[in-house]
């Protein structure tokens, strides 16, 4: 009874170990690990103090800049626009690329995109523009869009 009993264990637990390593080698292949870094209102905030020159990128609507935007903003380009349009950061690849939304969303898939097309250093801006509203760090409302294209 004992010999069944520890055979049962064996079994069931080397079916846990194979479901971990498929699980881990599916991670790998398929997601693969974060390539950009997240980063606190705060900690933005502060380097954005002593960085004038600091590149912030805003992947929310038109609209939503208008309503509020973080003064030191470089470049508006809606998140859903970013792929068609990623040649405007062409010449940023190793410069640190901070991105910020709303909330933290679609900044994120931003982050991963800009990773994804060869930006070595991007800092995705948890809690988007309402943490920083609730930090009470300067925002505007208002103002001309920071773009590029000779379309606008």
């Amino acid at each position: 009874m004992l010999y069944t009993m520890d055979y049962k264990v064996k079994i069931i637990g080397s079916l846990l170990v194979l479901v971990v390593i498929i699980y881990g080698l599916n991670y790998i292949v398929f997601a693969g690990p974060k390539q950009y870094n997240d980063s606190t209102v705060t900690e933005f905030y502060e380097k954005s103090k002593l960085d004038k020159g600091i590149f912030l990128l805003d992947v929310r609507s038109p609209d939503e800049y208008r309503e509020m935007h973080v003064p030191a903003t470089s470049r508006l380009i809606p998140v859903e626009e970013l792929k068609g349009r990623i040649n405007e950061l062409k010449g940023l690849e190793n410069n640190e690329i901070y991105v910020i939304c709303r909330s933290g969303r679609r900044s994120r898939k931003a982050s991963k995109i800009l990773s994804e097309n060869g930006f070595k250093k991007v800092f995705n801006i948890k809690g988007g523009i309402l943490e920083y509203k609730k930090m009470n760090y300067p925002i505007e409302e208002g103002g001309v869009i920071p773009i590029t294209r000779k379309e606008k």
